[in-house]
């Protein structure tokens, strides 16, 4: 025998004695299925209840082990669980938890609103796995029905396309035109502003034509930084919420219909709004002037694939109410808080030296399109930057009048684009879609909450469609104010 391999035999002879004496690491056990399996030390991990579960969509179901040694509950210790395979959106409520008095863990299995079979795994230190086989099925509505009721509705809209040719475009056109030109902001400016001089009598006798240049330069040097920018962001955040939108509706019951056949619901429009930056904020029909939008006779008709289509149907509402009712107390504040002047005259002061100047508004405290217009186009700051140039004749207070002038203009130019929008031929949103239907609470044959919602159709504004389609149009409902009879 070579002594390499004498060598060997001897080292292996070692090992054996040394496990066998138990030295060297914890053993390591693979899953032991559902039977709880007792490994060499007494540790033993058990499934109570049943390993293999058959599960309703959107259903929850307990999820309990017991943790002994010998026979004896151990408390306080760590079970930890973990998925296997594709659980298609179905979850845990806690992936870890600690034993109790009775040496048990529990957690509950949510399953998701997809059918898919899949695997849960249970561990502990010292005991063998054990596992459960999870199978998550159609919620069956037959049996189910839904009650006399109402279903509070919450749906998200994203509109593609622009609205070419519509009322709605002119605000956004206008607001990019005043930075198309080259020269901008200082060209469109100085001529809205030469246009106000010259109807005025007293300010057309001191500030002659031949000023423009001065205007157009000196405007550009204070606003070529901030008011092409800001613009550009305000028309870009006008049409975001032009095309993403939310609506919170009832679709009402008058009486008990079975899930499983064709049922008939009366949807009431109830508010539009937005969640803009993570504010959100809904506006009511009568606090804007306008009736709710009530359709009666909408059909929800169960599919074979589980689901229920939601029939076609449409309503009218002043769409241009509502925007300028967010554009005046949601949308300026935004820009003007993500674009503060980067020049002249802090905000919230006035300027150096008096002169009776009017304070600069502050981001934090426009409430108005008036409010948004001075902060960027603050007269002080313009009247001081003119009078400074070396080709200047004219005094301090007339080119603050002038500038007053101006953003009264500017003002009055986009609020009347506003207005435009609000004084529209109303807009029509025609929609159908597809959702599921569940009885989650207290599982007692009554449907009590909608969810996987898809909305599709159209949205005309002034004969200009665009569609709505694609998964960012949902809609899920939950019962309330309801007769579970």
């Amino acid at each position: 025998m070579s002594r390499r391999l004498s060598a060997k035999l001897a080292g292996l002879a070692v090992l054996l004695v040394w496990i066998g004496c138990g030295g060297g690491t914890p053993q390591s056990y693979t899953d032991g299925g559902t039977d709880g399996t007792i490994n060499p030390d007494g540790y033993r991990l058990s499934i109570v209840g049943s390993s293999a579960l058959t599960v309703r969509q959107g259903r929850q179901v307990s999820l309990q082990v017991s943790y002994t040694k010998n026979g004896a509950p151990l408390a306080q210790q760590e079970i930890s669980f973990s998925v296997l395979g594709d659980a298609k959106g179905s979850s845990l409520s806690a992936w870890s938890v600690l034993t109790d008095g009775s040496g048990r863990g529990t957690t509950s299995l949510v399953a998701g609103t997809v059918n898919t079979t899949f695997t849960i795994r249970a561990q502990a230190a010292h005991a063998q796995a054990v596992t459960w086989t999870i199978q998550v099925v159609e919620e069956s509505l037959t049996g189910k029905n839904i009650p006399v009721g109402v279903f509070k509705m919450h749906s998200h809209f994203d509109v593609t396309g622009k609205f070419q040719g519509s009322t709605l475009g002119g605000i956004i056109s206008v607001l990019n035109e005043i930075s198309d030109d080259p020269e901008d902001p200082g060209a469109y400016l100085a001529d809205l502003m030469m246009d106000k001089i010259f109807k005025d009598p007293t300010l057309k006798l001191v500030i002659d034509a031949t000023l423009k240049p001065v205007i157009v330069l000196e405007i550009n040097n204070l606003f070529r930084s901030d008011l092409p920018q800001v613009l550009k962001q305000l028309a870009q955040e006008i049409s975001a919420i032009t095309h993403r939108f939310q609506i919170l509706s009832d679709f009402n019951s008058a009486s008990k219909q079975p899930a499983d056949q064709p049922m008939s619901v009366k949807h009431t429009i109830r508010k539009m709004g937005w969640d803009i930056g993570g504010t959100p904020a809904f506006y009511d029909f009568p606090a804007l002037g306008m009736s709710e939008p009530v359709i009666d006779g909408v059909t929800l008709t169960p599919q074979r694939d589980g689901t229920f289509a939601v029939s076609e149907h449409s309503f009218e509402i002043n769409f241009g109410a509502f925007l300028n009712a967010a554009i005046g107390q949601i949308v300026l504040a935004r820009v003007a808080k993500m674009l503060p002047p980067k020049s002249g005259t802090p905000p919230g002061t006035t300027r150096p030296g008096g002169n009776g100047d009017p304070v600069r508004p502050h981001p934090n405290n426009v409430k108005s399109l008036t409010d948004f217009v001075n902060l960027y186009v603050y007269c002080p700051d313009v009247a001081d930057k003119l009078v400074k140039n070396k080709d200047n004749t004219v005094a301090y207070t007339s080119w603050r009048a002038a500038c007053n002038l101006l953003t009264s203009a500017l003002t009055v130019l986009l609020q009347a684009q506003i207005d435009k929008i609000n004084a529209a031929d109303k807009t029509q949103i025609k929609i159908f879609g597809r959702g599921k239907m569940f009885d989650l609470e207290g599982n007692d044959g009554i449907v009590d909450v909608i969810k996987e919602g898809i909305w599709e159709g159209t949205m005309t504004i002034d004969q200009a469609t665009a569609p709505l389609s694609g998964p960012n149009n949902t809609f899920e409902g939950q019962l309330s104010g309801l007769s579970r009879q």
